[in-house]
């Protein structure tokens, strides 16, 4: 209870929790009523008389919520503000954090506490809440009412409020945030206050406000409320949070918004103007509209970015202008241990709708950002002056595609983060390394060179790489990674030097000479001491990178080994992790940066390495990322207890790593396990169930190191999530059934499987032995080379090409396979890929053929679609459509390129990301897995799965590995459906990696069953290679499917 004294210090408690959901009338009531008693505070400097007491009334309306009442100078008026204190608060104490929060307009003080999980929410925030009565003021002194000084009144509370509660001055303690209104009241206030508030957050704030309706598009505006701002347009723009963005620098700044919100566009716009200032930020997008629901469901967001920023140190005197927070790489707001996924888009290539889809994956697999590499040896996928762009790759898409870019602006308005992933030794295509081959690793005397790596000994290779990094903090990432794991020689150099008993450079000769009094170049030397200088000179690099990107408030990852070696630069190089934290090189260090550290963490010498790591990071303010590089630690729990195992496994390795004490995880190759996207999603999806963040300041040295078969078996389920009652989803996905298998012509992404390294499976090319004819499998991609590096979507296509005189001999040139028509088929399939053309003439046509035949070769159907034929254009869909027809048993699909009868002929075409799918597309709600109690009734306990089955489109599970299986088993599942109907059931032998097989070596078996209303059991036999289940409806309806077992 709270204690309200009078001046003649007479005191009573007030007990009001009955007091808590009162109209306003019943408040004025209370205020009459109740025995309400005046504090009297002298000498409160408040405005000019401050000098006057001011009587303050305190109710305590709940526990740890008090109403406080006071006369309010500047409106001339009593005022009221709800407080929320934190469990255990201490009156006596100053220094407290707090966060002000700012109504909407037609709301006030107590619509959020008045919700039960909001006002929980502020309860257990753990530092003070205030909530000002703002009527619909804009929180403004108004140009046009001189009596509505809003922003004055504003002053005088947090005056009163950081006297009578002992509230922060200090900005780094001290956080604003709003909504509506509000939100546009907050930035407003942190505005006319620069400095003086660490964290803002505003919520479908109107940030590009006012303005005229006219300068939005529609759906967008938001009339000015001219009774506040008046009707001159050249006052409004004073009052334009647009107007004044510069002074939120130094601030952690979140933008929530929602994606059918009208001020969606002001958000955009105002997240648009701080990244041209350099003002690092977030922009969140929510669900829903400018409504109350999404208020309610960025409480959350609020509170942990203002916890975050209470939580972090002041920015140490390195020539940081921003605030500490934004050193710390930005995500997701989030309980849970912050989670990173890798992408190199060497080996998943995107275009911009790709990357639409692949952040969208990762916001709703709960993830916080992604890392996306830049380099392939040195050509860079982003634009650039300074260095090698990766041109013919990116231009493939538009001459102003820029992957980065597009993964920046995508993340920020999705809420995730966006980093740079930087490779520190990769440069066989670099223009620096490439003029001045003396700038790469020298060998000794009469000894090849290493070539592709700079040598960072060089100061002209330090202000290289420099600049490289100043053209990415122009992106506006989130942080920027600088790896050390990788260094490869392209396929088109392999003739190139190649010396990893090298190093010994000028700068190195010299400076072992100055420490240790040798010349390593005709003398006998230490490794580890000439590795340590060499190590040196890439510090050297490294702190003056994190200086200038710091300075433009982006946070530095550096990855670092164990044990110092890294594997691109051969035995004569050591980078000590202890001195990149000695020395301030990294805001977070990622730790077992390397393809020869996949265990060092999961023993007990590791978990002691891990301990000895986190208080070195302590100790100096520098986070500590373990890193997962699933290609090395994942295979082989998959192998053991298959792919459905490793999702269990996945979120029990990050908790381990999070309980040892590890600050966030970064996962590399998560996106590269699969090609497939359902199981990519599915990945992500684990990685997202990991669990609440432990408690940094008493991390667990002794955390129990998981084991994936101990994880599997104790799921209980003999077939993964085959009961449906533990978290399903991700487990089970819906797909195309013209979707074979993994190994199969009709793969996703397209053309990834090869037979061998000349042809994908399945695809057999023709020229008609006309050798100036092209067919090519662009498979292992280099640039430079005039046939390889296009693709669409993964990192393969098939190239047709033509020379000059092709039309002597064959005109024609495909690529052709034989696709098996899927069971249940029926209805309008849509056959479609994507195609580019590169400087075509003399080609006659450039496009795809499909063929229908029966079950004995004769031809049903013959379908053509032709893409552009002349000169260069990018990537473009080109589709066609097929009824299917009962009787067609077999597609034969041709994609071909045709030259003209002259002698003028050349060019070259692409093929890739070629789908065949029914026209109607399941929507979001066609699987789901409803408990009983939600009208579907369960066969076993309480949970089945509902498919809303049509023809195309199948119920397949992720593949799965039985544990002590043994032969001669029995499949037995429960199956029921609205009305009768044939169901498929088929199982798989599946590969997630590895080289093609043929379709029949992949399909292992499989029934049709009749189900109809009521439960149906069925069995099947199953042989010893069972990895995943099928199943496919004869027609449309509602299915359900229950307790899939194996069984004796």
């Amino acid at each position: 209870m709270i204690h309200a004294r009078s001046a003649a210090d007479s005191t009573k408690v007030i007990d009001a929790m009955t007091d808590f959901y009162p109209s306003r009338t019943r408040q004025r009531q209370d205020a009459r009523l109740v025995g309400v008693f005046i504090v009297v505070l002298g000498h409160f400097a408040v405005t000019a008389r401050a000098a006057e007491p001011v009587a303050v009334v305190a109710i305590a309306i709940a526990p740890r919520i008090e109403r406080v009442e006071f006369h309010s100078r500047a409106l001339g008026e009593t005022r009221r503000f709800h407080i929320v204190l934190p469990d255990g608060f201490n009156r006596h104490a100053k220094e407290h954090p707090f966060l002000m929060l700012l109504h909407g307009r037609g709301r006030n003080s107590r619509s959020l506490l008045d919700d039960p999980s909001s006002r929980k929410s502020f309860l257990d925030a753990g530092f003070v809440t205030l909530f000002p009565e703002g009527d619909n003021s804009w929180y403004l002194d108004s140009p046009a009412n001189p009596k509505a000084k809003y922003a004055s009144y504003l002053n005088e509370l947090l005056e009163l409020a950081e006297s009578r509660y002992g509230l922060s001055k200090q900005s780094e303690r001290r956080a604003l945030a709003g909504w509506s209104m509000g939100g546009y009241g907050c930035v407003r206030f942190a505005q006319t206050h620069p400095g003086q508030f660490g964290s803002v957050t505003s919520i479908v704030g109107l940030l590009d406000y006012p303005r005229s309706e006219e300068a939005f598009p529609p759906g967008q505006r938001y009339p000015v409320r001219t009774e506040y701002f008046g009707a001159d347009p050249t006052v409004w723009e004073t009052q334009n949070p647009m107007t004044s963005a510069d002074r939120l620098a130094g601030a952690s700044v979140l933008l929530i918004t929602a994606d059918a919100a009208f001020d969606r566009t002001m958000n955009e716009r105002f997240s648009r103007k701080l990244s041209q200032l350099g003002i690092p930020h977030e922009l969140k997008m929510l669900d829903g509209a400018h409504s109350i629901s999404v208020v309610h469901a960025a409480v959350p967001l609020v509170i942990e970015h203002a916890r975050a920023a209470f939580s972090t140190p002041k920015a140490r005197k390195t020539g940081v202008t921003v605030n500490a927070a934004n050193r710390r790489p930005r995500g997701p707001t989030s309980s849970r241990t912050p989670v990173y996924l890798n992408w190199d888009y060497n080996c998943l290539t995107l275009g911009p709708s790709g990357i639409a889809d692949l952040v969208r994956d990762a916001r709703d697999a709960g993830v916080n950002g992604i890392n996306l590499r830049i380099s392939n040896k040195g050509a860079l996928n982003r634009r650039t002056r300074v260095g090698t762009c990766y041109n013919e790759r990116l231009d493939a898409f538009g001459e102003d595609f820029d992957p980065l870019a597009a993964l920046v602006a995508e993340c920020h308005k999705q809420g995730l983060a966006a980093h740079v992933w930087i490779d520190l030794f990769e440069a066989a295509y670099d223009p620096l390394i490439e003029a001045h081959p003396e700038f790469s690793p020298q060998g000794r005397p009469g000894k090849l060179r290493l070539s592709g790596v700079p040598c960072y000994s060089h100061p002209e290779v330090r202000k290289h790489m420099l600049d490289l990094v100043d053209e990415c903090a122009a992106y506006r990432p989130d942080a920027v990674f600088f790896c050390t794991k990788s260094s490869h020689v392209p396929k088109n150099q392999l003739n190139q030097p190649y010396n990893r008993d090298s190093g010994f450079n000028p700068p190195v000769v010299q400076r072992y000479q100055e420490l240790h009094g040798f010349d390593i170049l005709t003398e006998p030397f230490d490794r580890e001491k000439m590795g340590r200088i060499r190590g040196e000179f890439l510090i050297d690099f490294l702190v003056e990178a994190r200086q200038r990107l710091n300075r433009a408030g982006i946070p530095v990852i550096v990855g670092a080994t164990v044990g110092g070696r890294l594997q691109p630069t051969g035995p004569n190089m050591y980078l000590d992790w202890r001195r990149i934290v000695k020395r301030k090189a990294a805001d977070v260090l990622l730790m077992a940066n390397s393809r020869g550290e996949y265990h060092a963490f999961y023993d007990a010498k590791g978990r002691k390495t891990f301990a000895e790591i986190r208080q070195a990071c302590d100790a100096t303010d520098v986070q500590f990322w373990p890193y997962i590089m699933s290609s090395g630690t994942h295979a082989p729990i998959a192998e053991k207890v298959g792919f459905a195992g490793l999702l269990d496994y996945l979120p029990k390795q990050i908790n381990y790593l999070a309980a040892m004490g590890g600050d966030g995880v970064l996962v590399h190759d998560l996106d590269l396990y699969t090609h497939d996207r359902n199981l990519r999603r599915a990945l992500w999806k684990a990685a997202g169930r990991r669990q609440p963040r432990p408690d940094r300041a008493q991390p667990s040295s002794d955390a129990p190191i998981p084991d994936a078969v101990a994880i599997v078996r104790d799921q209980g389920d003999s077939i993964p999530r085959g009961h449906f009652e533990h978290d399903p989803d991700g487990f089970w996905f819906l797909q195309s059934s013209w979707v074979l298998a993994p190994n199969t012509p009709l793969v996703y992404p397209s053309f990834e499987r090869h037979a061998s390294n000349s042809r994908p499976v399945g695809w057999i090319p023709n020229t008609g032995r006309n050798p100036r004819l092209l067919t090519v499998y662009d498979w292992k991609v280099m640039h430079g080379d005039p046939s390889s590096g296009r693709t669409f979507f993964g990192r393969a296509s098939l190239m047709l090409g033509a020379k000059p005189d092709a039309a002597k001999g064959s005109r024609t040139a495909s690529w052709t396979a034989e696709l098996r028509v899927p069971r249940h088929i029926s209805g309008n399939q849509r056959i479609g890929v994507q195609v580019h053309g590169e400087t075509l003439k003399g080609i006659r046509a450039v496009g795809m053929k499909l063929e229908s035949l029966d079950d004995i070769g004769q031809l049903l159907a013959n379908l053509d679609v032709q893409a552009p034929s002349q000169g260069t254009f990018p990537w473009q869909p080109v589709e066609l459509i097929w009824p299917a027809d009962a009787r067609a048993k077999k597609l034969r699909l041709t994609l071909y390129m045709t030259v003209s009868d002259g002698r003028d002929t050349d060019g070259r075409v692409w093929f890739d990301d070629l789908k065949i799918e029914p026209v109607d597309r399941p929507d979001a709600e066609s699987l789901k897995f409803p408990v009983a109690d939600e009208g579907s009734p369960a066969f076993g306990e309480r949970r089945s799965a509902r498919w809303a089955a049509r023809p195309g489109w199948d119920l397949v599970s992720v593949p799965f590995r039985i544990m002590d299986k043994k032969p001669g088993e029995t499949l037995k599942f429960a199956i029921r459906a609205e009305r009768p109907m044939d169901v498929t059931v088929e199982w798989r032998k599946t590969q997630v990696n590895g080289k093609g097989q043929d379709a029949e070596e992949v399909v292992g078996g499989e029934k049709t069953v009749a189900v109809s209303e009521t439960w149906r059991i069925v069995e099947m036999h199953v042989g010893p290679d069972l990895s995943q289940l099928v199943f496919r409806s004869s027609e449309e309806g509602i299915l359900w499917i229950d307790e899939i077992d194996l069984v004796e």
